[in-house]
Parts: structure tokens; C-alpha cells; sequence
């Protein structure tokens, strides 16, 4: 429930041709936030090397993101 009303914040301002653009741009933050907390907490877990878990995390982020625009 915390997501609905952070994201009720933070669109209230807005005009309501821009909110469908930043509804998509705070999904995409979410996300992101999300597959780095796991990036993280997995390499911790595998004692491996978390910068490179980050690269590979964001990497993949960045390409479902470029993915979702082309739709």
C-alpha cells in the first residue's frame, strides 16, 4: 500500500498529460531500486563481487526499460 501513496505524491502536481510518462518513469525507479537490492543481497549471499552484480543488474534494467519504450 506505501507504493500507491508514495506514487499518489508524487503525480498529484502534475499536469494530467505528463502523468502517464512519469507513472512509467517512477515504474522504472522501482524496478531498478528492486533488481539492485537483489543484485546485492544475491552477491552477498554468494560472497561474490557485488559491483559486478550491479553492472549486470542495471545492464538488464536498461534493457527492459529500452524495451517497454519500443511498445
Amino acid at each position: 500500500m506505501a507504493p500507491l501513496i508514495a506514487f499518489a505524491l508524487a503525480l498529484r502536481s502534475l499536469c494530467p498529460q505528463e502523468v502517464g510518462s512519469a507513472a512509467g518513469a517512477l515504474n522504472v525507479v522501482q524496478q531498478l531500486g528492486a533488481t539492485l537490492g537483489v543484485a546485492v543481497l544475491g552477491s552477498a549471499c554468494l560472497d561474490g563481487s557485488a559491483v559486478t552484480a550491479c553492472a549486470v543488474a542495471v545492464a538488464l534494467t536498461a534493457r527492459c526499460w529500452a524495451t517497454s519504450r519500443r511498445m
